[in-house]
């Protein structure tokens, strides 16, 4: 990334990929505070590690969270599509 930056000329395409990989991470920022959102809402204290205080409320809440793969299938693969996304436009920059 610093060779990259030292040898960096103004272009438009250049431009371009900034502005596309700064969308990306804004992305990928409004997915994770989405899904810590919904968790929060959902589970609230009880999947802290000091949790709730109600030990049997926790301990329930905590099967429970463990029943929710899809959404975290879901979480990982949104995730996964903007990591590549990054990764691509490096490569793009690089060559």
């Amino acid at each position: 990334m610093v060779a990259l930056w030292q040898n960096y000329e103004n272009s438009p395409e250049l431009d371009e990929l900034g502005k596309t990989t700064k969308n990306t991470v804004n992305e990928w920022r409004d997915i994770l505070l989405a899904f810590r959102l919904k968790v929060n809402k959902k589970y609230g204290a009880t999947l802290c590690l000091a949790g709730s205080g109600n030990w049997f409320k926790d301990a329930s809440k905590k099967v429970v969270w463990l029943k929710e793969k899809d959404d975290i299938l879901e979480l990982r693969r949104k995730l996964g599509f903007a990591s590549d996304t990054i990764t691509v436009l490096i490569l793009a920059a690089m060559g």
